[in-house]
């Protein structure tokens, strides 16, 4: 029987390039890293405010899939693999902040970095860059929504700032990574209805200040 070799495995494997596991494990790596990685690079900044440090966490998601059995995510579908992705992404930032806040704590910065950099991990992520909510829903918008977005933008930006931080995570996990309710509820760790009940709250605060300033 005449033996096939990949040619991509180092020592050659003898397989072809379609059956060779190994082969197939780093295909299927480079297209989670290709279909998540911005978004989870965004989704962590919004808690450290450093986008190298969430580059380092982002790559440690990478690094746990990398030893993660393969067939559990196969058998349980993509939902299975996103909501494991942006719940190990939110842990491992969350981490990255409590550790901050002890070594602050420990050195005894300045009373004014102390303060800055001390702060909860929901502190942080609330006083974090923010971009505009009709940015994040622009999913196809129309020509028309478009240029309303353009107008308000900085305005929207303000808004944003104002939710709290829990609004300000559902509202990037559903429109900007396009989360269902059930996704949201086990990466945050809360419940569905939750999660609805803190969506419209958000959507409504937000709409009664853009009233405001209107008028």
């Amino acid at each position: 029987m005449e033996n096939r070799t990949c040619p991509n495995c180092s020592p050659p494997s003898q397989f072809d390039v379609a059956e060779c596991e190994s082969c197939s494990r780093s295909i299927w790596i480079d297209a989670v890293l290709r279909q998540h990685e911005g978004k989870l690079l965004r989704y962590s900044e919004k808690f450290t405010g450093d986008l190298d440090r969430s580059r380092e966490l982002v790559q440690e998601v990478f690094l746990r899939l990398c030893r993660q059995d393969k067939n559990q995510f196969d058998s349980q579908g993509d939902s299975y693999l996103t909501k494991w992705l942006f719940r190990v992404c939110r842990n491992l930032s969350i981490d990255s902040i409590r550790k901050e806040k002890k070594m602050t704590t420990a050195t005894k910065i300045t009373s004014d970095k102390s303060r800055q950099s001390g702060s909860s991990s929901d502190a942080s992520f609330e006083s974090s860059q923010s971009d505009p909510l009709v940015s994040l829903a622009d999913h196809g918008s129309n020509p028309a929504m478009v240029a309303e977005q353009s107008e308000t933008e900085s305005q929207v930006a303000e808004l944003v700032i104002d939710l709290s931080a829990k609004q300000q995570e559902v509202l990037r996990l559903k429109f900007q990574n396009g989360l269902s309710y059930k996704e949201i509820a086990e990466v945050t760790k809360t419940t569905v209805s939750n999660v609805g009940v803190i969506l419209h709250s958000a959507i409504k605060k937000l709409r009664l200040q853009m009233k405001v300033s209107q008028e």
